[in-house]
């Protein structure tokens, strides 16, 4: 009661007690106890493969992990290794450990590409991908970038201001009051349907 540390260590272990209890279902299932799978996993698990992996290493293991998919084409590997596994290996290097790309160092990526908005997302969702197989096989230990859902913005970013709501109702009652409704359609859009600002930029 008075550790406070391990207060905490339990409080983040009991945020998986979901995971534990179906973990433990499956044990008394199968008659064994929890010793007998951190042992399995010492010889046998992911611990023991190789982690050091380099980038191109691992984008072929990947191709080949997907080229079993029937649902995926040739066309479309094809286009992995052609577009966006190529920027990736370019910018960080073919032999860079794949464990060193941290998701600090993926956003500095992302924002050095001359690409879109589209190709961008592109290659966020098929590095997502190339990670969470090489995980699942036991070559790394987390996706770093898992987290990542939109592109990371410039740091400096003092040209953009962030309206308040008041600052919203008065330019949309000014927009009704002027009768200006191709303005307040556009207003509309961008303001409440989620259009992001590269896109905004490109609206004609």
């Amino acid at each position: 009661y008075d550790d406070r540390e391990e207060i905490r260590s339990l409080g983040r272990l009991l945020k998986s007690k979901f995971a534990l209890i179906e973990c433990q279902e499956k044990l008394d299932t199968w008659g064994i106890d929890w010793k007998d799978v951190f042992d399995f996993y010492e010889e046998h698990g992911a611990s023991n493969r190789d982690i050091n992996i380099t980038i191109t290493q691992g984008v072929n293991i990947f191709c080949e992990h997907k080229r079993r998919d029937r649902f995926v084409s040739k066309e479309y590997l094809r286009h992995l290794q052609v577009f966006s596994f190529r920027h990736l290996k370019e910018h960080f290097g073919e032999e860079t450990l794949l464990k060193t790309i941290s998701r600090q160092k993926f956003e500095s990526y992302l924002r050095s590409l001359k690409v879109g908005v589209v190709s961008k997302n592109h290659i966020i969702t098929t590095t997502k991908t190339l990670f969470n197989v090489l995980v699942e096989q036991g070559h790394l230990g987390i996706n770093p970038i898992e987290k990542i859902k939109h592109i990371p913005l410039p740091r400096k970013l003092n040209h953009y201001q962030i309206l308040k709501n008041s600052e919203v109702r008065s330019i949309l009652n000014q927009a009704v009051k002027d009768q200006e409704f191709e303005v307040l359609t556009v207003l509309v859009l961008v303001l409440f349907c989620g259009v992001r600002i590269g896109e905004a930029m490109k609206m004609k």
